[in-house]
């Protein structure tokens, strides 16, 4: 909601087409704008498309959130149907590891719904990563932004970006979860089908280590918190931009 108020106040104050300008004879004062071209052009070419971006990114994670509560959803309920692990005919080959000690973690559980699950939190970890790296090429834009900056345009383009850096780096925190709980998650379901391999001192143990329980629906929406409260400095810092460039 930040990002799409700070893109609404945006897009008003972008200057007319240049048909539309082409109408009337341009007054003098547009000189003013050759002095702002950098900050113009920054915030056109860079800074907008990397806060929409970032708007985008928080709606995908919100949608993340979802998928991981539903997989520990569907993690409990295959642990709480599951059989427990069948030893009597002395055959590691038919231990079933439904409800063993880690079928009661977070992720994982051999299911068609765990399965699906996993599906789906990797097409949007891999499409949060993609847009994350589009957001860094315009931020990291060296046309737009000097390394050490020398003019007050310079400088007010400097904060922007180290504000919506900051944001990029709190998003990247949330895809870690994500895409770590995909790979969590599918290894959880190999460990869940069959425990196979048997020790070489035990014909009837099974190898397979234990699950890593993870708290993932609160590990994300602590990161998202923290995400939110980042986001709130950025507006102080490119709405002067904005007003600078009507």
């Amino acid at each position: 909601m930040l990002f799409f108020s700070l893109l609404i106040v945006a897009q008003a104050a972008t200057p007319l087409p240049l048909a539309a300008a082409a109408q009337s004879p341009a007054p003098l004062k547009q000189i003013g704008h050759v002095h702002s071209s950098i900050l113009c052009t920054a915030l056109r070419h860079n800074l907008f498309p990397a806060v929409e971006g970032l708007r985008i990114n928080d709606a995908l994670i919100g949608q993340g959130q979802a998928m991981l509560v539903k997989t520990a959803n569907d993690a409990a309920a295959y642990a709480a149907s599951a059989s427990q692990s069948d030893t009597t005919g002395g055959d590691p080959f038919a231990l079933e590891a439904g409800a063993n000690q880690g079928s009661a973690s977070a992720t994982g559980g051999a299911s068609a719904a765990s399965e699906m699950d996993t599906y789906r939190l990797g097409i949007l970890a891999h499409n949060l990563a993609k847009n994350i790296e589009k957001i860094e090429a315009f931020l990291a834009d060296p046309h737009a932004f000097t390394g050490t900056p020398k003019s007050d345009d310079e400088r007010a383009l400097a904060l922007a970006e180290s504000r919506l850096e900051a944001v990029v780096a709190q998003q990247r925190a949330s895809l870690n979860i994500l895409s770590g709980t995909a790979e969590t998650n599918a290894a959880n379901d190999l460990k869940s089908r069959r425990d196979v391999i048997p020790y070489d001192h035990c014909m009837t143990c099974a190898q397979t280590t234990p699950y890593t329980p993870m708290s993932v629906p609160e590990s994300l929406a602590a990161a998202r918190k923290v995400t939110e409260q980042t986001e709130t400095s950025v507006a102080p810092a490119v709405l002067p931009i904005v007003d600078a460039c009507r």
